[in-house]
């Protein structure tokens, strides 16, 4: 204490810092203090002017102080009562206008000849010094006459003779046309209306040609709640004006004339020759009291027939009747302002853009906004028709451009709306919208990158735009920048927008935030996030809330993953009794009972599920794990295992287990009462579910001779064999026999046409007698189908199945069997043909187009690959260029969940489709496409011929004689010029039906024989399109380095091909093609003509090295190679092939050693297809062909590969 006392060092420090703080919060309180004083005399002065204002009203027009006496708006009789006009009830009042001419047109303003009877009204409002030409210029009141039995015309299109003239928004607002939702937009007139309908008489309907001063603009600002654009007396507030009433010109040649003369000042010439009046810019001043006195009682007329004050729209409807609806900003428009307010062009063209009133149709409640593209279709000729007249009186508003060009992207014009939105930049390059339009372009291309940089370049500019906001958090997600997705839901958040305050959007944004730090990895952020959101719920929601229920287990999830089961487990029990997914409950509950190592509890948790479901193998599993019954005691397992298969007597699972586990006797035990029991019953999924035991040889030996000791009734059948309780045994076995002596054949085929145990001859006798004694059956049919493809004939194979396809036509997998059975065999017209019974028939492209738009991948991949087997190099790779574009739509399909799923909640679904989608590409039709699309632009590169002919040859002209080759190419100039007339023939008739069933247009397929695809001038960057992706998302797939190796060593890129080799090497050391493709990469480097940079041979060496060092003999290599895999066909045919690169004089001997590869015990069908292509690749003399045909028929009789011409 006593050292402590004594260091006044440390005291004198700590009081001048105290001191420093102190003299900083004053300093700081008075500035807050000066400021606020300076803003409390700011409003100050505003208020007295105001009141001002208020006063001068209320003396020009005291008959508004009974009117505003009360906060309540009169309903009904009241309404009538207090003077106010309401729609559809005449009032006669001491100012209806006299001698209406009844044969006026309704809407249409006609000058009177009597100046003496223009309206009281437009004399008092007129302005001192011009009342005299107001009264004599202003043309009589027009009260619109409905004509019976005909719809009101459209004023804006009628004649030129009854061309309407509008002076000021006011006029709009009493007029009988549509009262734009936003006065003063500029684009509110241009939207599409309904179709003018009958309307009644009615006060508010009264025409007023000119008898209003321009002050009403301002009014009518005043009463909507929005203020002009620039202060009285300015110069832009004088242009702004006069655009505000340039706007309301019917068209440029009712205002000029046909010379294009300027006209004077409050003059206008017509065609009919009658005089308009124009109204003069005024100071925006004068006379505001009459406006607001005569907006009032409209606005206070449409408030008593509705109870609403807001702006009316027109629903489209049949009636086309005015309704009051409140529409949120967001579906009033798709690019809100700061405001809130629809983005839209300021009327002012010589101040800085700001807004762009773009608005859709007023939308019937039910059916909610529209989307852009439904806008840009219904309003796109309109749009432009607006966009240009606004155009050609402000050429360079860069808001209008920006709009435009969006629209023309709509239509498919990308290179023109980005050169236009470009120009919109350089116009306004401050302008958020134009950066927003430039961001969305960039997204319809799918250059994300580019559209992100746009988007945050449009938020500096306008930081608290939530339409930019949003667009710019669906691009992060999708791109994975969490960090970025995390500060724009942040601020999404934390933003007082009115739609934030809906319950949906909400929850969605409290949610949404969750995810993104839970992606990003911040599971502590993400939790508290969700805390701080249950916290803000005012009432505890229903058990019956599903969304809040979803909620919770994602919170529970996110507990899991940061490491704390105990907690977890407790969030988990607080939610068990409430939560609506029971099953997901009990799951998680057992797994953190099991991690926990509670295992007697974990016990019952999982016989608890094994009770709800005796068939979920994962059950068992954690049962066994629970219970502690190690893989060795089999006993135990046994036992658990039969305990539940006496409980569950006709399920699997607990019979079909313990298969896995048990050996020798027991094991032939449970197996011949499994096989029993199945083939009793006559399940044709037998053989499906053990086949997984044939791995082992003794149990695969064991099943062969309990199916063989059936048939020939060596074995007797057990007396409860079958599931059903038999009474009688030996009576019930007769009755049985039949059956089960069917079954065991079926089941005896499908065992010996398995690769771990084929006999193709015994299997085709065991499916021959099945067939005899049930010819009937669909499955036996199909087996026969599956024996002729493992024998090589493809042609029996597919009349087989389609054989089998007869039997039930209206079965769509027998069907698509069939189809694909076909296009194995190069049948590719039966298979459209067979796929077309299941397709719709309207669909435009006949049977393909819809399985295109069904994202039919199988076929797509199966009619790819049979038309690279015919040499149909176009048609192949349109589809696989078809498969590419699927693949591209599942990663474009993210965007519509991005919303949704956190909107309904299924936020687990939600983040196990995004883990899903990042490994979309790894999936085998992928990699299968990519590699096949791959193989044919290598093809291309080393012979560029082959794309003049390649959809009508079978791929064969390079090995044909000059005289064959002629008589080829005639054949192809034949069948492409069929083909073209049978497209043509087609695109005719489908000419009238280009549009869907639902509505969509369908573009028009410009290349439907991938002729453009296959004529490409660098095959080698067409293919990277495929590589890309297949090496990013496929590297464990050893096909896919393979390929990649072979078209970065054609672009020398031997880095890269490195890398590859490698990748490969990694994966299978043992595969023949990667000691070819080392033996082609050294000899490249060798013959180099030049030598590689020097960081780049370094490189090379230093990786390359251990594989095949520099200075190696590489004839002596593939020698050695030759001598230690000289009993694998396919080991020999890569030997030959580089002996045949490394020394070419070598051609006859390698030749006879390919024939001499079949006579190996190990070569298969596909080693031998393999040989026949090499042969065929290097060209050789047709005898050696002959040859090599000869000898692997008389090994694979059946197979059609081997078969002669007359076969």
């Amino acid at each position: 204490m006593g050292a402590f006392w004594n260091s006044w060092e440390l005291w004198v420090k700590l009081c001048f810092i105290l001191g420093t703080g102190i003299v900083l919060v004053v300093f700081a309180g008075l500035i807050k203090q000066v400021y606020t004083h300076w803003k409390l005399r700011k409003y100050t002065a505003l208020a007295k002017t105001k009141a001002a204002r208020k006063e001068e009203a209320l003396q020009r027009n005291p008959s508004a102080v009974r009117r505003k006496k009360g906060n309540d708006i009169p309903f009904g009789v009241r309404a009538i009562e207090s003077g106010i006009e309401v729609d559809g009830v005449w009032i006669s009042r001491s100012n209806t206008p006299a001698n209406s001419n009844p044969n006026s047109t309704p809407g249409s303003p006609e000058l009177s000849a009597n100046r003496a009877s223009a309206p009281q009204f437009a004399a008092q409002t007129a302005p001192s010094s011009d009342r005299a030409s107001t009264v004599s210029n202003t043309s009589r009141l027009e009260i619109p006459q409905a004509t019976h039995g005909h719809p009101r015309p459209d004023p804006r299109l009628t004649s030129a003779s009854h061309t309407r003239v509008t002076s000021n928004p006011f006029d709009r607002s009493n007029s009988s046309e549509r009262l734009p939702s936003r006065p003063g937009s500029s684009f509110a007139e241009y939207m599409p209306r309904g179709r003018p309908s009958y309307q009644p008489r009615r006060s508010s309907h009264l025409r007023f040609s000119n008898s209003h001063p321009p002050g009403s603009a301002e009014a009518l600002a005043t009463l909507e709640g929005r203020q002009l654009a620039s202060k009285t007396g300015s110069k832009s507030s004088q242009a702004s004006t006069e655009y505000e009433l340039s706007e309301q010109r019917p068209s440029d040649d009712s205002w000029s004339g046909s010379s294009g003369e300027t006209q004077p000042q409050g003059t206008s010439h017509h065609p009919s020759g009658v005089f308009h009046p124009v109204p003069v810019k005024p100071s925006l001043t004068q006379h505001k009291s009459s406006d607001l006195d005569s907006l009032a009682s409209h606005r206070q007329s449409h408030a008593a027939e509705t109870g609403q004050l807001f702006p009316r729209v027109r629903v489209n409807d049949a009636a086309g009747e005015w309704a009051s609806v409140q529409q949120p900003a967001e579906h009033r428009n798709f690019l809100p302002d700061r405001s809130g307010s629809p983005m839209g062009l300021s009327n002012d063209p010589f101040a800085t853009p700001q807004t762009t009133p773009l608005m859709t149709p007023s939308q019937e409640p039910s059916r909610g906004p529209p989307s852009f593209e439904e806008f840009v279709r219904s309003t796109s000729p309109q749009g432009l028709k607006s966009a240009d007249q606004i155009l050609r009186k402000c050429p360079k508003h860069g808001d209008t451009q920006a709009m435009k060009a969006l629209i023309i992207n709509a239509q498919g014009n990308t290179d023109e709306a980005f050169i236009l939105c470009k120009e919109a930049l350089k116009n306004a390059m401050k302008s958020h919208v134009c950066w927003h339009v430039y961001g969305l372009l960039w997204r319809c291309i799918k250059n994300y990158e580019e559209a992100i940089k746009a988007y945050k370049f449009a938020l500096k500019l306008e930081p608290d735009s939530q339409q930019i906001l949003r667009d710019l958090a669906l691009l992060q997600i999708q791109m994975r920048d969490y960090q970025g997705y995390i500060q724009s839901r942040r601020i999404i958040l934390q933003s007082k927008s009115p739609s934030r305050q809906n319950n949906s959007n909400f929850r969605l944004n409290w949610t949404a935030l969750a995810v993104a730090q839970h992606l990003a990895g911040d599971l502590y952020d993400a939790e508290r996030t969700l805390t701080t959101f249950e916290e803000t719920l005012r009432s505890i929601p229903p058990r019956t809330d599903n969304e809040h229920s979803e909620a919770l287990l994602y919170k529970n999830t996110i507990i899991a993953e940061a490491g704390e089961t105990e907690r977890a487990l407790e969030h988990l029990e607080a939610i068990f009794n409430t939560n609506l997914d029971r099953t997901a409950v009990m799951e998680m509950r057992a797994q953190y009972l099991l991690r926990l190592d509670r295992k007697q509890e974990a016990e019952k948790a999982y016989r608890a599920l094994l009770d709800r479901n005796a068939e979920y193998r994962a059950y068992y599993d954690g049962l066994r794990n629970a219970m502690g019954i190690a893989d060795s005691d089999i006993e135990s397992l046994k036992t658990l295992y039969d305990e539940y298969a006496r409980k569950n007597p006709r399920g699997d699972t607990a019979r079909r287990v313990p298969l896995d586990f048990l050996h020798g006797d027991q094991f032939t035990a449970a197996a011949d009462q499994y096989l029993q029991q199945m083939l009793h019953k006559g399940v044709p999924s037998t053989f499906a579910n053990i086949k997984s035991l044939y791995s082992d040889s003794a149990k695969r030996e064991i099943i062969q001779k309990l199916a063989e000791s059936y048939l020939d009734g060596s074995h007797a059948p057990l007396a409860n064999g079958s599931a059903e309780k038999q009474v009688n045994g030996e009576e019930s076995s007769e009755v049985k026999k039949p059956s089960f002596d069917i079954s065991v054949l079926y089941f005896l085929a499908q065992h010996y046409n398995y690769h771990l145990s084929r006999d193709l001859t015994r299997s085709m006798e065991m499916i021959d007698r099945a067939i005899e004694a049930q010819p009937e059956e669909v499955n036996f049919q199909m087996t026969k189908a599956r024996i002729w493809k493992h024998h090589g004939n493809l042609q029996k194979a597919s009349e087989a199945m389609e054989k089998a396809r007869s039997l039930d036509e209206r079965d769509r997998y027998i069907n698509s069997k069939a189809a694909k059975y076909q296009l194995r065999n190069d049948e590719n017209e039966a298979a459209i043909m067979n796929m077309g019974k299941f397709t719709r028939k309207e669909a435009i492209g006949g049977p393909l187009g819809d399985l295109t738009d069904m994202q039919c991948i199988w076929y797509a991949t199966e009619d790819g690959e049979a038309y690279l087997r015919q040499g149909k190099f176009g048609l192949a790779l349109k589809r696989f260029t078809t498969i590419y574009d699927i693949f591209e739509t599942w990663q474009e399909d993210q965007f519509d969940f991005h919303t949704f799923s956190l909107r309904k909640g299924q936020v687990r679904a939600y983040i196990d489709m995004l883990k899903w989608e990042d490994h979309l590409r790894e999936h085998p039709f992928f990699s299968k496409a990519a590699i096949s699309a791959i193989k044919i632009y290598i093809m291309l590169y080393d012979d560029p011929k082959l794309a003049k002919s390649s959809n009508g040859l079978n791929g064969d002209l390079r090995h044909m004689d000059s005289n064959e080759r002629k008589k080829a190419q005639k054949r192809a100039r034949k069948v492409q010029e069929k083909q073209e007339q049978a497209e043509a023939e087609k695109k005719d008739a489908q000419k009238t039906a280009s549009v869907g069933t639902d509505g969509e247009v369908k573009k028009e397929d410009l290349d439907p024989q991938g002729s453009k695809l296959v004529q490409t001038n660098e095959p080698l960057v067409a293919a990277m399109k495929f590589l890309t992706p297949l090496l990013e998302y496929s590297p464990k797939t050893i096909g896919a380095q393979q390929v990649g190796f072979e078209v970065l060593i054609r672009r020398k890129k031997y880095l890269s091909a490195l890398r590859c080799l490698l990748a490969a090497q990694s994966i299978d050391s043992s595969h023949p093609l990667i000691f070819e493709q080392s033996i082609r990469l050294r000899y490249a480097l060798k013959t180099l003509p030049e030598p590689l940079p020097p960081k780049i041979s370094e490189s090379l060496e230093s990786e390359f090295s251990h594989m095949i060092p520099a200075n190696a003999d590489l004839l002596k290599m593939n020698s050695d190679f030759l001598a230690k895999n000289s009993e694998s066909a396919a080991h020999v045919q890569t030997s030959l092939r580089v002996r045949q690169i490394l020394d070419p004089e070598t051609s006859d001997d390698n030749q006879k050693d390919v024939i001499r590869t079949l006579a190996l015990p190990s070569a298969s069908l596909a080693d031998a297809v393999q040989g026949q292509e090499l042969l065929k690749n290097w060209g050789v003399p047709s005898r050696y062909q002959d040859d090599y045909t000869a000898a692997a028929h008389e090994r694979w009789p059946e197979a059609t590969a081997f078969m002669s011409k007359g076969h």
